[in-house]
């Protein structure tokens, strides 16, 4: 018996926090009421052990000093505590029993309240704060003023990482207060406080959903003094009573309730959106079975929208779900989707209140104004001029034909879409059955046929004895084509009725209006009109005019030649405008359309634009064919899609759709420019030219440079050289050129500004802002022609275009410089041709080699790419970089291989590294001949101009270390070297130069401190001078002998004395005292050199080891590499 209770107690698990399971409730019951009394009773007694607190023993070891209160360990626990996980719970309550950390106390619950706890790691939380408020007394309120600081309020932005926060904030701060750790009074009310902040932040009941539930989980009866309903339920149908569980008294009956009303509140919002929402997704997925009728397939991207809006709908509903749950409020009930067909939605939509059927779509208004609809539908009725025996027998005649056409008309709404769709998708093999089977003189169409009575008629025309009332009759027919006006069409159809009124005239008539001239398309809307005029008691002008048109229209289309086009397009336009009319059927109309989109292609495709464009919109806007015309519609905009048109028919296309469904969209609102901004466009950029230039010029000096936002204008116009037309262009460098002279710093900022461009343009290589890079660059040299560019930061332009982003490697590519993409070539030849004439000094025309050769060698480079193996290399390119080329170098033979660019660089490094090394030598050479000194010279001091050359020299001439280092540099670093090279070539003249500038440009704040650095460069100069020279000569053998054979007594010193007479050397021998201070300084020499050899070999081995050891490491490293493959660098 216990073993099968044991059984049972395995199978059923009780989660007290979710909703009740079903199966065996009764033993689930039981379980439920063991868990909730378990928990109860730790949560009480846990809750005593923070009321009952005992801190004298914690009070004793603080004043014993027994504590340690070590700054850098408790700074690293309130480290410990910022980044808190459960994890961590060990080592901080070890930490807390041997630090004192009184005085950290507002620091900890800082970063306890600040911090980002994960929902798991609160209840740990919760018994490490215990901890702290058993032993520190004010850490309690600390919390609680924190807590106020960072819980929300109502002027906070909720975002999505406030959301998060607040959720593990509020459940903190609810488990510290039922825990005891909190003081009820005041934690209560910052909950509560915080729970009414977020739902007057949270009007929609949509972002703190999720937080609510999380607070309430678990917490339902300590907080509200709520059991959910299912849970009551259980405990019914088991008879068991909630008096079995044990309630929570944390908190009084008053305050929970208060607490309640504050959710309820919000859930009641909750529960109007959930509602609002499911309208939403039940008009969207009203609309996808509508268009499953109608177009028999829902688009992608609906599809998608659609599906997004459920899952949301989805999540949302099951968050509410859960919040109901916990405050046990009922869900509202939710409306299904009824099963209705499509047609009675529509049927219901076209219906008024009084059960009346409307002719048009709801809100929409069937013509755009009122002039085009008295076009077409208000006309004189001919009634009122004619005797009804004129037209009754033609109107009964007509009847019968009138009911065919209007039970035709019925069935154009009434139609099976899928049908439809799959009618308009025939292959090309059921439009062929259509087609004639010869062009012979029956099967042509009736423009093109002439009987033997038209033959007659026509002879008659050209006869000049026809009888009076015959020759009105022609002579009517030839002024129709000169009615160009709504009213002179309306006298015309009067006039037809009153006196031509015969079947043979009305015959002729319907042969002139079809054979409208195929370039006079203005006349086709008003002989539409006078047709529909004359229809009202004539009804077969229309019909045989119709007839005609049709066959005429089938002829052409099934042809399927492409010629007679703007034959095919009147034909088009007559039928649609008859359509407007009421006159053409609709069910025929749209037959001819479908013929069109069968084989929708060439003439086709303009055709069926010309007809959409005439009468689409009437079609579109009328109740009857408002959805077949939809489905056309979409079927021309689905085969522009699928198919790969011209681009003018895409555009005709879209032309036509747009004509009928115009976009839906706001205006676009453009920033309005200031008067300020106006102007100065118009003065830089609009008005600019040679003339003009003076003027501007004046502008800018008398300009308020002290506004900051009207300078920063002048420079946004300066710097942007797209706005300049080819001309405005080199009155805008030397309009910047001038602003130079009195502000050069607006002119420092346009170059830094296009120099900017240029390398944003090479991390982009896009083809849209080619023009905008090619005007950035011709701006830039028009700048340097005029001088307000230095060399070098032109030089820096032209590396960076050939350098920036290039791999010089056949088989990798980057998107910075594509393999296809030679419009860096073009900018650089461009700037070439532009500037190369204007560097003709020494310096800058070697400058100039060096990078044309490096130029070069990127030219090759793009030319020898595998990419130009399939496609032909641009000869507008090739032809524009030999010109440049012999432009400038003339004399130049062009590398064509890969090899030969890199040789001429290798020769042109090597010549540059040894040209450095001589010059350098002789640089030294000449510095250090200036600084000896002579004695008996008429002055040490070494003059002012001499000594600043020297101090160029020592600061731009390498050591032997630095040439050694430089000869050893590769060669693609050489341009960097070249820049230095050029200072030292002509040390002199340059250092002229720089004085000039200098002596032109320094202001008299600057005085001071010149004397001072020039007093600081003379005393470094003189110090070489001071020193006294060093001179050893050499001992012979016999005084070396001598020397050292001991001395006479002791602490004598044998010391040997050179002189000379007659250049004759002479020694003696004299017998020194040791302790004089000469001999004392020499013995200090000696030792003093013998330690600083000694110390130089000691930092020489170690060196070598150093070496050596390196050397080891990289075999190492190569060896692994061989061994176990290369590694991978990414960039």
């Amino acid at each position: 018996m216990e073993q099968c209770s044991e059984n049972i107690a395995d199978d059923v698990t009780v989660d007290i926090d979710a909703p009740f399971p079903p199966g065996n409730q009764k033993r689930a019951v039981e379980i439920f009421i063991e868990q909730w009394n378990r928990r109860a009773k730790e949560r009480h007694t846990f809750r005593e052990s923070n009321f009952n607190v005992q801190q004298e023993s914690f009070e004793k070891l603080v004043k014993g000093k027994k504590l340690d209160s070590n700054l850098k360990k408790c700074t690293a626990f309130v480290r410990k505590m910022k980044q808190y996980v459960e994890s961590q719970k060990g080592s901080i309550e070890s930490d807390l029993n041997v630090l004192n950390l009184t005085k950290y106390q507002s620091e900890i619950a800082a970063v306890i309240v600040e911090g980002r706890l994960k929902l798991s790691d609160i209840s740990s939380m919760v018994a490490i704060c215990s901890e702290l408020h058993k032993r520190y007394v004010d850490f309690s309120g600390y919390l609680v003023e924190n807590f106020k600081k960072t819980l929300p309020t109502k002027k906070t932005e909720v975002v999505p990482a406030i959301i998060s926060k607040v959720s593990s904030d509020i459940r903190l701060l609810s488990e510290l207060l039922l825990s005891g750790i909190l003081n009820e009074q005041d934690g209560f009310n910052v909950l509560l406080t915080t729970v009414k902040t977020m739902s007057f932040l949270d009007k929609d009941g949509i972002q703190f959903l999720i937080p609510f539930s999380t607070l309430l989980r678990g917490l339902t009866d300590d907080l509200i003094n709520v059991i959910p309903g299912d849970v009551c339920e259980a405990f019914r149908n088991n008879g068991h009573s909630l008096d079995q569980l044990i309630r929570s008294v944390a908190f009084s009956a008053e305050r929970k309730k208060e607490l309640f009303t504050v959710l309820k509140d919000y859930f009641d919002t909750v529960k109007s959106n959930v509602v609002k929402k499911h309208e939403e997704l039940l008009k969207s997925e009203k609309y996808n079975r509508k268009l499953l009728i109608t177009k028999g397939e829902i688009a992608a991207d609906r599809q998608e929208a659609h599906s997004e809006l459920s899952s949301r709908f989805e999540k949302y509903h099951n968050n509410a779900t859960k919040l109901s749950y916990l405050l046990d409020i009922p869900m509202p009930v939710l409306r299904q989707l009824p099963a209705d067909p499509e047609d009675e939605l529509e049927k219901a939509l076209l219906t008024t209140e009084d059960g009346e059927i409307l002719t048009e779509v709801p809100g929409i208004v069937l013509f755009d104004n009122e002039e085009v609809r008295q076009f077409y539908q208000d006309y004189p009725d001919l009634k009122v001029y004619l005797p009804p025996v004129v037209y009754r027998d033609n109107i009964l005649q007509m009847q019968e034909k009138t009911k065919k056409m209007e039970e035709q008309e019925k069935l154009v709404d009434e139609f099976d879409a899928d049908l439809e769709q799959a009618e308009l998708q025939e292959d090309k093999e059921a439009v062929e059955e259509e087609e004639f089977p010869a062009d012979i003189e029956g099967d042509l169409p009736p423009s093109m046929r002439i009987d033997n009575e038209e033959e007659k008629e026509i002879t008659e025309t050209k006869e000049t004895n026809a009888p009076p009332q015959r020759q009105a009759f022609l002579n009517y027919l030839d002024n129709l084509q000169n009615c160009v006006s709504k009213n002179m069409i309306d006298k015309a159809a009067i006039e037809f009725a009153e006196n031509f009124n015969n079947k043979r005239h009305r015959r002729e008539l319907v042969r002139r209006l079809f054979l409208v001239p195929r370039q006079r398309v203005d006349l086709v809307p008003l002989y539409s009109r006078l047709v529909a005029i004359l229809s009202r008691v004539f009804p077969d002008i229309g019909m045989d005019l119709s007839t005609m048109l049709h066959k005429d229209f089938r002829y052409l289309v099934l042809k399927k030649d492409q010629i007679k086009i703007e034959t095919k397009l009147k034909i088009t336009r007559f039928i649609a405008e008859l359509v407007n009319f009421a006159i053409f059927p609709k069910s025929e109309a749209f037959n001819c359309l479908k013929m069109l989109l069968r084989n929708f292609v060439h003439h086709q495709v303009e055709m069926a634009c010309a007809f959409v464009e005439t009468c689409g919109r009437f079609l579109y806007r009328s109740s009857d064919s408002h959805r077949r015309m939809k489905i056309y519609l979409d079927e021309m905009q689905r085969k522009k899609t699928v198919r790969n048109m011209e681009p003018r028919y895409v555009y005709m296309l879209d032309s036509a759709y747009y004509h009928i469904c115009p976009p839906v969209g706001g205006s676009i609102n453009r920033k309005k420019k200031s008067m300020m901004q106006t102007f100065l466009e118009y003065v830089l950029c609009e008005d600019l030219n040679k003339s003009t230039l003076e003027r501007a010029d004046k502008v800018l000096r008398k300009f308020d440079w002290s506004n900051e936002q009207n300078s920063n204008l002048v420079v946004k116009i300066l710097s942007s050289p797209w706005k300049f037309n080819y001309v405005q262009m080199e009155s805008a460098a030397a309009l910047l050129a001038s602003t130079k002279k009195f502000r050069p710093s607006v002119t420092m900022s346009v170059i830094e500004n296009l120099t900017e461009e240029i390398r944003l343009g090479c991390d982009h290589e896009f083809e849209d802002l080619n023009n905008f890079r090619m005007a950035t660059c011709q701006y830039l040299a028009y700048i340097y022609s005029y001088k307000a560019v230095s060399t070098t930061t032109l030089f820096n332009v032209w590396y960076y275009l050939i350098s920036y982003g290039v791999t010089y490697r056949q088989d990798v590519f980057t998107k910075m410089d594509p393999p296809d993409n030679m419009y860096r070539v073009r900018m650089v030849c461009h700037m070439l041709r532009m500037c190369g004439d204007y560097l003709t000094s020494s310096n800058s025309r070697r400058r100039l080699n060096f990078f044309l050769k490096y130029f070069q060698r990127y030219y090759v480079y793009k030319r020898t790419l595998p990419h130009w193996d399939t496609f032909d290399f641009p000869h507008s390119v090739h032809e524009f970089f030999e010109e440049t080329f012999r432009r400038l170098r003339n004399r130049w033979k062009l590398a064509k291989t890969m090899e030969e660019a890199e040789q001429d660089i290798v020769e042109m490094d090597e010549l540059l590294r040894k040209k450095i090394k001589d010059d350098t030598v002789k640089a030294a050479i000449y510095s250090q001949t200036q600084c000896v000194r002579l004695p008996g010279t008429a002055s040490t001091k070494a003059p002012k101009k001499s000594k600043k050359v020297r101090n160029k020299l020592s600061r731009t001439v390498p050591n032997p270390h630095q040439l050694n280092r430089i000869a050893e540099e590769p060669a693609e670093e050489i341009p960097e070297v070249v820049v230095e090279m050029n200072q030292v070539e002509d040390p002199y003249e340059q250092y002229e130069q720089t004085e000039k500038k200098l002596e032109e440009s320094q202001d008299l704040d600057d005085v001071e401190f010149l004397a001072a650095f020039e007093k600081m460069c003379n005393e470094a100069n003189q110090i070489p001078i001071k020193t006294s020279a060093k001179t050893d000569l050499p001992i012979p053998m016999s005084a070396a002998a001598k020397s050292s054979e001991p001395a006479e007594g002791v602490g004598n010193v044998n010391v040997t004395l050179v002189t000379k007479k007659n250049n004759k050397q002479k020694l003696k021998t004299l017998v020194v005292s040791a302790d004089e201070e000469f001999i004392v300084s020499l013995k200090n020499r000696e030792e003093a050199e013998k330690l600083e050899k000694q110390k130089v070999k000691s930092r020489t081995l170690a060196i070598t080891r150093l070496q050596e050891e390196e050397e080891r490491r990289e075999e190492e490293q190569s060896v692994s590499q061989l061994v176990f493959g290369r590694p991978s660098f990414r960039r």
